[in-house]
């Protein structure tokens, strides 16, 4: 029953971890995007195609994710690193491990939502056309 209600408590944070992180990762990407519109602008004025905007956002926004993922992976084993610090002292068992099917896991899920955070800015900027991108300041 304590068990049960530790996994439903820790699927929940994971769930709001990852909804926070979406969203950071959304934000980053689309004031990265509103910043560098006239960029965009002088790029499709000089025959840059739609699509290559796209992939160019597509790209940054995965490029974020999998440097997030990693810098993630890393505090996840000095965690597990110190947890078993700890539980060595304390009862002589390692309590923390991270598998490779773990470290794969999270990084799909990291790139999977830098995917998903990427998609929308992406659209928005392949839709813009050379005379709104320079007019925006």
């Amino acid at each position: 029953m304590l068990l049960g209600s530790s996994n439903a408590v820790g699927l929940r944070l994971s769930l709001v971890s990852l909804l926070v992180g979406g969203l950071t990762a959304l934000n980053t990407v689309t004031m990265g995007v509103i910043e560098r519109t006239r960029e965009f602008g002088t790029l499709r004025a000089i025959g840059a195609r739609p699509a290559f905007l796209r992939a160019l956002v597509l790209t940054e926004s995965l490029l974020l994710a999998l440097l997030g993922g990693a810098a993630g992976m890393l505090l996840g084993l000095v965690g597990a690193w110190g947890v078993n610090l700890y539980t060595q002292n304390l009862a002589g068992i390692d309590a923390a491990t991270v598998t490779p099917r773990l470290a794969v896991l999270s990084a799909g899920v990291s790139l999977l939502l830098g995917l998903l955070a990427g998609l929308r800015p992406a659209r928005a900027e392949g839709r813009l056309t050379v005379s709104g991108a320079l007019r925006r300041p």
